[in-house]
């Protein structure tokens, strides 16, 4: 399992696609750092409170990242599926250790991407006050995006698919959030449970996603089990 889990995060760690994202977002966060004064590190001296600056990146982040989840490890299962590289491993290790480490793997990737803005910022801004709370909200919400990344490559037959799934996402969040505030209605209030920005910015409980990444997680499990090699 740990076999698993180092490849996946070398082989991300050293594409080509991982050095253009970790550019992207070096640059982002100088910009944040040097240029976007008007926005405080954080209000109060406690690493609890709330962080205007980290708020603004950590949107941004979380917008982005159904879409860069899905070019990033839309693969991950569709890939080894398709050229059959999985048939190798199921024989030896198990499909719900194969999966966790995949899992696992993708977590860590984009945990450290974002401890890596965060702290770029706070050596730019010369602060010491890590946004702690709007970071561990952060993890939940990478969970439950990754999650949603990890189901479609189960579920989709290639890695184009799961692309594409990354793509309606991508507009699908932003655009149920506008649609909200133009027209306001019950279907708004019950998809916005579905929402990473609804949890970010603190206006529902944190239970909600969890049940809804441990939901995914399961539905992702059993497929893979049921799925022919």
């Amino acid at each position: 399992m740990i076999a698993i889990l180092k490849k996946e995060l070398l082989s991300q760690f050293r594409s080509k696609r991982s050095i253009v994202l970790l550019i992207l977002i070096i640059l982002l966060s100088l910009i944040a750092g040097k240029y976007s004064l008007s926005l405080s590190i954080s209000q109060g001296n406690s690493s609890s409170g709330s962080s205007p600056l980290f708020t603004v990146i950590f949107s941004i982040y979380i917008i982005l990242m159904p879409l860069i989840s899905a070019i990033m490890f839309g693969g991950i299962v569709a890939r080894e599926v398709k050229d059959q590289s999985l048939r190798y491993l199921i024989p030896i290790i198990s499909r719900r250790k194969i999966l966790f480490s995949k899992y696992l793997a993708m977590n860590i990737y984009f945990i450290v991407l974002f401890f890596i803005s965060t702290s770029f910022i706070l050596l730019l801004r010369q602060s010491y006050i890590f946004p702690l709370k709007l970071f561990a909200i952060s993890i939940f919400i990478i969970l439950y995006l990754n999650a949603i990344t990890l189901c479609c490559s189960i579920n989709l037959s290639s890695e184009r698919s799961v692309f594409l799934s990354g793509v309606v996402l991508f507009i699908f969040f932003p655009g149920i959030t506008l649609w909200n505030l133009i027209k306001p209605n019950i279907i708004n209030k019950t998809l916005n449970f579905v929402l990473p920005s609804t949890y970010l910015d603190g206006k529902a409980s944190l239970l909600i996603i969890i049940v809804l990444t441990i939901f995914i997680i399961w539905l992702s499990f059993y497929n893979f089990s049921k799925r022919e090699i």
